[in-house]
């Protein structure tokens, strides 16, 4: 009939997602126009809130594209970002129930070794993390960058647990959730009163009047890694490199070495393979295939 249908006008079929009006049954055709009125597809945020929170509807419009684009609302996406906030709280009670596990110990509120490859890896992503999200919100206001590197901290951590309770994961957390206040708030707010447990100089006091966190440079440059780099199967060159270099710039750097050059002369390069290090201190491999 050419119109628009009200929400409660139509149903939708969970095995495959049909749409079908309800009086009729007839399959309805379905495509993304702009939030209006006359459409009757606009958004009530105070529903988005009351079922997920404020913080999460606010996550979802940051992350979902920069405020000058368009984005395509859909209120699956409500669930990813619902999802990642339990993850953070997840985390703090874990790192809190260390220190309790800890606190007859000598061990509470530890540093973790010196030479403990994972904790200095950590120390780098935490560094990383707040360089990239200080010039992500300061310089370019591009809070769907923000919030991705804060997932990828928060993803990091995830997989340490053998550092919970240690000073470096407190640390961690403690720059992961100031950074998150501009962002989501209210979760931030509580995330922090509730990482005070280790700290009793913060007891009573509000992450947002906390200072910025602040990047090391000198934590940054120590992060590089070794690229083995090998020709049709062969170590020809090793190469140490920002341990955030790209493929593209890793394959030009190699041929730059005068024995790749040497081993490469008259031959085309048909392929070029990368293999990003799984673990701190494992290195990277770059294989030409000539």
């Amino acid at each position: 009939t050419l119109r628009f249908l009200k929400p409660d006008e139509i149903t939708v079929d969970k095995a495959d997602g049909t749409v079908r009006e309800a009086a009729t049954n007839d399959v309805v055709v379905t495509a993304w126009e702009k939030m209006s009125k006359s459409k009757y597809n606009g958004v009530d945020p105070q529903d988005i809130c009351r079922q997920y929170g404020a913080d999460v509807a606010r996550l979802l419009v940051l992350f979902k594209a920069p405020p000058s684009h368009e984005l395509e609302w859909d209120e699956a996406d409500l669930l990813g970002q619902s999802r990642w906030l339990l993850r953070i709280w997840g985390l703090v009670v874990e790192h809190n129930h260390a220190l309790a596990a800890a606190a007859t110990t000598s061990q509470q509120g530890r540093y973790s070794q010196t030479g403990d490859e994972e904790a200095l890896a950590l120390r780098v992503a935490v560094h990383t993390a707040i360089k990239k999200v200080t010039e992500a919100l300061h310089e370019t206001q591009s809070f769907n960058v923000a919030i991705a590197e804060l997932m990828k901290l928060s993803n990091r951590l995830g997989g340490l647990a053998r550092l919970h309770g240690s000073k470096d994961f407190a640390d961690a957390l403690h720059a992961l959730v100031v950074m998150l206040a501009p962002l989501a708030p209210h979760n931030a707010s509580e995330l922090f009163a509730a990482l005070q447990v280790d700290q009793p100089t913060l007891t009573n006091a509000d992450v947002h009047d906390q200072p910025w966190p602040t990047h090391d440079d000198a934590v940054l440059a120590s992060a590089q890694i070794q690229v083995v780099v090998q020709i049709r199967g062969k170590t020809r060159e090793t190469l140490v490199v920002p341990a955030d270099a790209d493929a593209a710039t890793l394959e030009a750097l190699a041929l730059q070495q005068p024995n790749v050059a040497k081993h490469m002369e008259g031959h085309t390069i048909r392929k070029v393979i990368f293999v990003p290090s799984k673990k701190p201190g494992q290195h990277s491999l770059l294989n030409f295939v000539i």
